[in-house]
């Protein structure tokens, strides 16, 4: 579907010129091998997503991991927030690290 529709379905003339200009430096790559690894990489995280979402449906629609869940849920969330916690915190220390070595 993918290499179908680069192929033969869009008009690739513009990225073309480009493609074929010495001149300039062209790309190391052609337009339409791009395009086919950008479309399949969309297309991957797609379905993997849906198939996660999916395994996380079917396995919170089993009253076993749904009892697991709901007597886990406080301890969870606490552990998931102080993870959540030390990234930010983790990006505000790597941020101000970062401005005091550009300040002259």
């Amino acid at each position: 579907m993918t290499c179908h529709l680069v192929d033969r379905d869009l008009d690739l003339s513009a990225l073309d010129a480009q493609f074929k200009n010495d001149e300039m430096g062209a790309s190391a790559y052609d337009p339409r091998v791009m395009l086919k690894i950008v479309f399949s990489a969309v297309a991957f995280v797609y379905l993997n997503s849906v198939a996660w979402h999916t395994s996380l449906a079917f396995a919170f629609s089993q009253k076993a991991v749904q009892r697991a869940w709901l007597r886990n849920f406080a301890r969870l969330t606490k552990v998931s927030g102080a993870v959540v916690g030390a990234f930010g915190l983790r990006l505000i220390v790597g941020t101000l690290q970062e401005l005091r070595t550009r300040m002259p």
